[in-house]
């Protein structure tokens, strides 16, 4: 809906009129573009509601993941502990108790082992402890 307003100044001084003029035409203008630029701004908010409700979505999931993952750290973690206790491989103490360390030590000395070395160093244990086997 256009509405047109007719103004009427009696004064001897036409650069008001057309002051007056240049601005009535930009409030029409504005007036005109402003569905546009409502339709835009709707669109912008909808697609970024759209967004935040994935991200929420990828929230929840990732917090159920770390859940997950919280639980089998400490699973591993009594396992790894389990595992030290019986001493099956004789760290050494200068080596720090984290994980990735412990990793580079054993992937290390392991390197050097072949299989007929293991199955020697496996007779070995087993010979040495056959009497306190049942």
């Amino acid at each position: 809906m256009l509405v047109r307003l007719h103004v009427v100044i009696d004064t001897e001084d036409t650069g008001i009129e057309e002051e007056i003029k240049e601005q009535l035409d930009a409030c029409i203008n504005w007036l005109q573009e402003y569905p546009e630029q409502l339709r835009v701004c709707v669109s912008r908010q909808t697609h970024e509601e759209d967004e935040v409700g994935q991200l929420t979505l990828r929230l929840d999931e990732n917090q159920k993941k770390i859940e997950e993952y919280e639980k089998k750290t400490k699973y591993f973690s009594e396992c790894y502990d389990m595992e030290k206790a019986l001493h099956y491989v004789e760290i050494p103490k200068e080596i720090p108790e984290d994980a990735a360390h412990i990793r580079s030590y054993l992937e290390s000395d392991v390197k050097a082992l072949d299989k007929d070395s293991v199955i020697r160093d496996l007779n070995k244990v087993y010979f040495e402890n056959r009497g306190f086997l049942i």
